[in-house]
């Protein structure tokens, strides 16, 4: 996480040697991200992250209805986020997200493993839509 070109104040980073980031690399005020060994997080070059923003790599496990949800096997999925990408403010990336090259992802919106992006896109929304090309 050292390598980060600007890190604005209130960055929290759980399992920060899990975390792999590319040059020029900037987090605006109170992002969030949570990896671990197993599931980490990648971001490429000159990726930018608008404030409030939340990559978790882990999420509870739920399936079982006779064991309760925190004695359940987490399930973690690495984050993959290429270069050349904004990430705007308040946006939630979940377990399993991949966000290709040049990709915009608009305020407030929800990016999950169940999300087909495709490079240069402009996505916003949750679920996540496609509302344009960079060009």
């Amino acid at each position: 996480m050292h390598d980060a070109q600007g890190l604005f104040p209130n960055l929290v980073v759980y399992g920060a040697e899990h975390v792999h980031l590319g040059a020029r690399v900037s987090f605006n005020h109170f992002c969030h991200l949570t990896a671990v060994a197993d599931a980490p997080i990648f971001i490429g070059d000159d990726v930018l992250f608008g404030p409030f923003v939340l990559a978790n790599t882990g999420d509870h496990g739920f399936a079982s209805r006779t064991l309760k949800v925190r004695d359940q096997a987490p399930r973690r999925e690495r984050i993959v986020i290429g270069n050349d990408v904004w990430i705007g403010g308040r946006v939630t990336l979940l377990r399993g997200a991949v966000v290709p090259d040049g990709c915009i992802i608009g305020a407030c919106s929800l990016v999950t493993r169940h999300d087909a992006l495709r490079p240069y896109g402009v996505y916003a929304g949750s679920p996540l839509r496609r509302i344009g090309e960079r060009t």
